[in-house]
């Protein structure tokens, strides 16, 4: 989860490497509705002319949403995501998911976080590129107030800034 006080442009989100075998194709293309034989049947004939089945690159998109969204936990949500594929995965063969943070910016009080997304075949060639943008929040520790010390409840009402939230605006 990133930290909202130490995040900066150049930061990398922790990737994710999925291999995928026929069945997890197969039950993809169920969910989805796209029964593309070159997904799944390894006698198709372009699935033989290339090698093996490919991976579906909504499947490749999904993981990237996956990567962003375990980056990001419960202290943000995305904004928006996109993805462009540029290459081929190959079933069973491990493609990796990896981002980096390339921008910051504060919009209506809130931090926004621009990334870089892309996935990688085992060769480490770049198979699929994409961006997101994602508003990061935090829950600051509120204080504990006990029942019989309600008459002094205006003593415990803090500003964000006393919580210590940090502003995206110091680190841009």
């Amino acid at each position: 989860m990133p930290e909202l006080a130490t995040l900066a442009v150049g930061d990398e989100l922790p990737p994710i490497t999925r291999t995928l075998d026929r069945l997890q194709l197969v039950l993809y293309a169920a969910g989805s509705g796209d029964f593309n034989p070159l997904h799944y049947d390894p006698d198709f004939p372009q699935a033989r002319q290339i090698g093996d089945n490919i991976v579906f690159g909504r499947l490749k998109y999904a993981a990237l949403g996956q990567l962003v969204s375990d980056w990001l936990g419960h202290q943000g949500f995305i904004r928006r995501i996109s993805a462009s594929y540029r290459g081929m995965d190959r079933r069973g063969q491990p493609f990796t998911c990896r981002g980096r943070v390339t921008g910051l910016r504060e919009e209506h009080g809130q931090c926004i976080a621009e990334l870089e997304l892309w996935t990688e075949g085992s060769d480490g060639q770049r198979t699929t590129e994409g961006t997101a943008e994602v508003t990061l929040t935090t829950l600051p520790a509120l204080p504990v107030v006990a029942p019989y010390r309600t008459a002094n409840a205006h003593a415990y009402r803090m500003s964000s800034q006393q919580i210590g939230r940090a502003s995206c605006r110091e680190r841009v």
